[in-house]
């Protein structure tokens, strides 16, 4: 049982921590190179810092909305909608944010053409120039306009309550 139970806290973490490049068949098959080095999400030159600097901005991430590419942060009991998209460039790539399937991510595009971040709004977003995507924030699925579980749903409570018994199995 024990074994069982780490194996499942294992999994979980790994299912967490791991995926943070999401190459798909729908991405673009250009990888993301600058000064003649291909940049991963795990970069500590270039992505990390970024990344690791949006971790206390995404705290208070609630929900997204692929159609609209609109997200939600909520603060003291106030939500505040805000737009994901083009932030600016890095040379001939496009960079910002895109929601999919309710997880937040910072991307890279192979241009930085307003057609190509348009293309971003709809569900699931249309991500043929999206050369690296990087997990910022894992949220709600659901894809287009659902707010997601909030944490009274008996989801919610019974993610809770599983986390809580692997927790006590391990230090058992």
């Amino acid at each position: 049982m024990q074994i069982a139970m780490q194996f499942v806290s294992v999994a979980l973490l790994m299912s967490l921590t791991a995926g943070t490049v999401q190459a798909d068949s729908h991405m673009s098959s250009e990888k993301l190179i600058i000064n003649d080095k291909e940049i991963t999400c795990d970069d500590e030159t270039y992505l990390k810092p970024t990344l690791d600097g949006l971790v206390t901005t995404f705290e208070n991430y609630k929900s997204c909305n692929e159609e609209t590419q609109m997200y939600t942060l909520e603060v003291s009991g106030y939500e505040t909608e805000l737009q994901a998209g083009k932030n600016g460039n890095s040379n001939k790539y496009g960079l910002g944010m895109m929601c999919e399937g309710g997880n937040m991510y910072y991307i890279f595009t192979e241009d930085t053409e307003q057609a190509t971040w348009d293309a971003l709004k709809a569900s699931p977003p249309d991500q043929k120039k999206v050369v690296l995507k990087c997990l910022i924030k894992e949220g709600s699925a659901g894809g287009g306009g659902g707010d997601g579980a909030s944490t009274t749903s008996p989801a919610v409570r019974a993610t809770v309550g599983m986390m809580g018994m692997v927790g006590t199995a391990m230090l058992a």
